[in-house]
């Protein structure tokens, strides 16, 4: 039987929602394990510092899934980070392919593999991308506790910044979806105000709150 649109599993689409004042960590209105396909959109611009952290857990009958970044929700047009574990060509299930790749105008680009697979059967994962200038930075963990080396560094093919959804699919349940915004994680202090700018208060004969490093001329 060939696909057809109307035998595909509708798309879950999932929202986002500041969980800490400052909302630099956004968090996945998940209250239970789902499976795909899903479909989150990112509240903010996608660029260099943030991280995107995936709680999944392998069915017991895993054999492919993917994790996709793309501009839109549909990553048959362009995705541009596809992250993409398999089993299929392997029955005894001894070892595994992750396939990297991205897809511009339709089209598939180079594939990237790699054969260390850290995936098995029935078991819970964390999937942490960090988002550096140059590349996705990609972790694979058990448990939030655990210290990972990086597992693959994939490069960015095209701006990352045009990145607004993570598509999910494949053999997996998903029981979590974070986002942090590294430009509301590091937000400082607005500086204090310009010498200028001080004078034409002063001169109004007005009270000055001055707060943080400063000097005065």
């Amino acid at each position: 039987m060939g696909n057809s649109e109307s035998s595909l599993p509708p798309v879950l689409r999932i929202t986002l929602v500041p969980v800490n004042q400052t909302q630099s960590l956004y968090r996945s209105n998940i209250h239970e394990q789902i499976s795909g396909p899903i479909s989150c959109f990112i509240p903010s611009e996608i660029k260099q510092g943030d991280k995107i952290k995936i709680h999944i857990a392998t069915t017991k009958t895993f054999e492919s899934f993917s994790v996709n970044l793309g501009p839109n929700p549909d990553i048959n047009e362009d995705c541009h980070f596809h992250f993409n574990p398999r089993n299929t060509f392997n029955p005894k299930f001894t070892d595994g392919l992750i396939v990297l790749n991205s897809r511009v105008n339709g089209k598939w680009q180079t594939e990237e593999h790699w054969r260390n697979m850290p995936f098995t059967r029935n078991q819970t994962f964390i999937i942490e991308i960090a988002i550096t200038e140059q590349s996705f930075i990609i972790y694979v963990k058990r448990s939030e506790e655990e210290n990972t080396s990086p597992f693959y560094s994939f490069q960015h093919r095209v701006d990352c910044y045009k990145n607004k959804y993570i598509i999910i699919q494949g053999d997996i349940l998903v029981s979590n979806i974070e986002f942090l915004d590294s430009d509301k994680r590091n937000e400082k202090a607005s500086d204090p105000p310009s010498y200028a700018s001080l004078m034409q208060v002063y001169r109004k004969e007005r009270k000055v709150d001055i707060y943080g490093p400063h000097e005065f001329l």
